[in-house]
């Protein structure tokens, strides 16, 4: 222990002033951190609408492709009938 008084007065001064300068620089690192986590959540956020979005379209388009192919479906058996008459009538006819 330091038997000047004065002396260990002025070391927990400047003790005191670098812990709060310590604490003032965790303060705005805290801070950063905080905004930083915000901005991380909103694009978190904004990439979940876009997946949506992009799901829900998807779904759509495969939805209209689904029922395009059933359409064509039915109209090609339609005309593999009529072709199939048609052989059969000329059969008939030869």
């Amino acid at each position: 222990m330091n038997p000047n008084p004065e002396v260990n007065e002025m070391e927990e001064n400047k003790i005191l002033e670098i812990l709060v300068q310590l604490l003032h620089g965790l303060t705005e690192l805290m801070h950063e951190f905080k905004q930083d986590m915000l901005e991380l959540k909103q694009d978190i956020q904004e990439v979940k609408d876009i997946q949506l979005r992009m799901e829900t379209e998807l779904t759509e388009k495969f939805d209209s492709l689904c029922e395009i192919m059933s359409v064509q479906k039915d109209f090609n058996k339609d005309i593999l009938e009529r072709l199939d008459r048609i052989e059969a009538k000329i059969e008939v006819c030869s």
